[in-house]
């Protein structure tokens, strides 16, 4: 009979137990609107410094280095002044009833609700101030721009060249997908530069580009000084061997549409 007694007791524990302390969980958040709220604040107080110091480090970078924010930390400063402002409306809530009934208030349906979300968004506002940005995570070098101006030769172009101008355009505005190199060559090196450049300067206004990348006359074409100009005009580090380098490129690159303009 106590062995049945004991299976009983067990088993009545074993499945009212979770509900019990359920249910005293959630009875405690009626009186305890204060402590909660109080803490809510302190926590919440604290993320306002931690706010505070990443919106200076960017402030810092942008004049300084003229460094934009990542997406990392616009995410994270959206979601913590989201979490900052919850906690003050919360708190508002709280201090106005307090202010009516002092620390007793007859409406335990509203002490409830204040006290429970208090301890909720306690919990949001610490788990965004243990995820707070790494000080190499804040701030990034600005994309590059899609067209870089080149310096053209301010004379006006002979209708002989615009003529070549207008059919080079034309052929790369095409788009055709079996032709994706063009080739353009004469006796006259600075004036096929001039050329060169004033094709690139004619996507600055609408471009159908991504990128466009101009690539100065080299003392040789090889390839590791194409992809250092090239790597140099995409903001990327300079270092690694040729397939690294390479690898690096076509990452950047990969679904991005571009036009590679080289003068050699």
């Amino acid at each position: 009979m106590a062995a049945w007694g004991d299976w009983f007791g067990s088993t009545v524990n074993t499945v009212i137990g979770p509900f019990h302390n359920l249910f005293a969980k959630h009875a405690v958040y009626c009186f305890t609107a204060g402590t909660n709220v109080m803490e809510h604040k302190r926590e919440a107080e604290a993320l306002k410094e931690k706010v505070a110091g990443i919106q200076q480090k960017i402030q810092d970078d942008e004049h300084r280095l003229e460094f934009v924010p990542t997406e990392q930390a616009r995410l994270w400063l959206e979601s913590a002044n989201s979490a900052i402002s919850e906690e003050e409306e919360n708190r508002l809530l709280y201090e106005q009833r307090y202010r009516c009934w002092g620390c007793c208030s007859p409406n335990f349906s509203e002490n409830y609700r204040i006290s429970k979300r208090a301890d909720e968004q306690l919990k949001q506002v610490k788990s965004i101030t243990s995820n707070l940005p790494g000080d190499n995570s804040i701030t990034r070098s600005p994309d590059p721009r899609p067209v870089k101006r080149m310096l053209v030769d301010p004379a006006p172009m002979p209708r002989s060249r615009e003529v070549i101008l207008e059919d080079a355009l034309r052929f790369i505005e095409s788009n055709h997908p079996n032709e994706g190199i063009v080739g353009m060559w004469g006796p006259d090196k600075d004036d096929n530069t001039n050329l060169l450049k004033h094709i690139n300067n004619s996507f600055i206004e609408q471009s159908l580009f991504d990128f466009v990348i101009f690539i100065p006359s080299p003392s040789d074409c090889s390839i590791t000084n194409i992809q250092s100009e090239i790597i140099s005009r995409l903001g990327m580090k300079q270092d690694g061997n040729e397939a690294t380098r390479g690898t690096r490129i076509c990452g950047q690159l990969e679904n991005k549409n571009f036009l590679v303009i080289v003068d050699c």
